[in-house]
Protein backbone atom coordinates (compact mmCIF):
# COMPACT_ATOMS: atom_id res chain seq x y z
CA UNK A 1 0.00 0.00 0.00
CA UNK A 2 1.19 3.42 -1.04
CA UNK A 3 -0.42 6.53 0.24
CA UNK A 4 -1.76 8.97 -2.30
CA UNK A 5 1.16 10.73 -3.31
CA UNK A 6 2.99 7.70 -4.60
CA UNK A 7 5.66 7.98 -1.82
CA UNK A 8 6.06 4.16 -0.70
CA UNK A 9 4.82 5.30 3.08
CA UNK A 10 2.13 3.94 4.61
CA UNK A 11 -0.76 6.43 6.30
CA UNK A 12 -1.72 6.52 9.57
CA UNK A 13 -5.14 5.17 8.78
CA UNK A 14 -3.45 2.61 6.43
CA UNK A 15 -1.11 1.14 8.99
CA UNK A 16 -4.46 0.94 11.13
CA UNK A 17 -6.82 -1.16 8.99
CA UNK A 18 -3.50 -3.44 8.27
CA UNK A 19 -2.79 -3.74 11.88
CA UNK A 20 -7.16 -4.75 11.98
CA UNK A 21 -6.60 -7.43 9.50
CA UNK A 22 -7.78 -10.92 10.26
CA UNK A 23 -4.24 -12.98 11.17
CA UNK A 24 -2.23 -9.83 11.47
CA UNK A 25 -0.74 -9.50 15.31
CA UNK A 26 0.64 -6.45 16.68
CA UNK A 27 4.54 -6.68 18.12
CA UNK A 28 5.23 -5.11 20.97
CA UNK A 29 8.69 -3.87 20.55
CA UNK A 30 10.98 -2.67 22.89
CA UNK A 31 12.45 -0.31 20.62
CA UNK A 32 12.71 3.41 21.59
CA UNK A 33 10.12 5.58 20.11
CA UNK A 34 10.90 8.53 18.30
CA UNK A 35 8.95 10.99 21.45
CA UNK A 36 10.85 8.76 24.05
CA UNK A 37 14.32 9.18 21.91
CA UNK A 38 13.26 13.13 21.61
CA UNK A 39 12.93 12.89 25.70
CA UNK A 40 16.04 11.23 26.15
CA UNK A 41 18.36 13.66 24.12
CA UNK A 42 16.42 16.53 25.86
CA UNK A 43 17.24 15.47 29.19
CA UNK A 44 20.59 14.96 28.02
CA UNK A 45 20.95 18.07 26.58
CA UNK A 46 19.09 19.83 29.81
CA UNK A 47 21.66 18.15 32.03
CA UNK A 48 24.53 19.21 29.95
CA UNK A 49 23.58 23.03 30.10
CA UNK A 50 22.78 22.52 33.90
CA UNK A 51 26.15 21.25 34.30
CA UNK A 52 28.22 24.21 33.09
CA UNK A 53 26.07 26.95 34.50
CA UNK A 54 26.55 25.05 37.97
CA UNK A 55 29.98 25.29 36.61
CA UNK A 56 30.28 28.86 35.64
CA UNK A 57 28.02 29.91 39.12
CA UNK A 58 31.10 28.11 41.08
CA UNK A 59 33.08 30.26 39.26
CA UNK A 60 31.55 32.76 40.14
CA UNK A 61 31.41 32.45 43.91
CA UNK A 62 34.70 32.02 43.52
CA UNK A 63 35.57 35.19 42.42
CA UNK A 64 32.99 36.58 44.74
CA UNK A 65 35.35 35.55 47.45
CA UNK A 66 38.17 36.68 45.56
CA UNK A 67 36.74 40.11 45.82
CA UNK A 68 36.34 40.09 49.90
CA UNK A 69 39.72 38.21 50.51
CA UNK A 70 41.19 41.04 48.57
CA UNK A 71 39.26 44.22 49.82
CA UNK A 72 40.06 42.03 53.84
CA UNK A 73 43.57 42.22 52.72
CA UNK A 74 43.27 46.44 51.43
CA UNK A 75 44.51 44.91 48.10
CA UNK A 76 41.06 46.58 46.21
CA UNK A 77 39.13 49.14 47.41
CA UNK A 78 35.34 49.38 47.36
CA UNK A 79 32.39 51.75 48.83
CA UNK A 80 30.40 49.55 51.29
CA UNK A 81 27.42 50.04 49.16
CA UNK A 82 29.08 48.98 46.15
CA UNK A 83 29.96 45.66 48.06
CA UNK A 84 26.75 45.29 49.63
CA UNK A 85 25.05 45.41 45.84
CA UNK A 86 27.55 43.25 44.42
CA UNK A 87 27.28 40.65 46.71
CA UNK A 88 23.30 40.66 47.28
CA UNK A 89 22.79 40.84 42.98
CA UNK A 90 25.74 37.62 42.80
CA UNK A 91 23.55 35.54 45.59
CA UNK A 92 19.96 36.15 43.93
CA UNK A 93 21.79 35.40 40.68
CA UNK A 94 23.19 31.74 42.31
CA UNK A 95 19.47 31.41 43.14
CA UNK A 96 17.63 32.09 40.24
CA UNK A 97 19.96 30.09 38.11
CA UNK A 98 19.97 27.15 40.04
CA UNK A 99 16.33 27.35 40.66
CA UNK A 100 15.56 27.79 36.70
CA UNK A 101 17.95 24.93 36.27
CA UNK A 102 16.00 22.35 38.77
CA UNK A 103 12.61 23.60 37.42
CA UNK A 104 14.13 22.64 33.86
CA UNK A 105 15.03 19.22 34.65
CA UNK A 106 12.34 18.56 37.24
CA UNK A 107 9.26 19.86 35.64
CA UNK A 108 5.63 19.79 37.97
CA UNK A 109 2.86 18.17 35.99
CA UNK A 110 0.26 21.13 35.83
CA UNK A 111 -3.36 19.58 36.68
CA UNK A 112 -6.47 21.35 35.07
Amino acid sequence: MTNSQGSGRQTADQLFQSSQAPGKRIVDSKALTQDELDQKSDRQLKERYAFWFLIILAVQLAVMNLVFICQGLQWLSFDEVTLRFYTTSTIAQVFGVVFIIANSLFPTKKTR
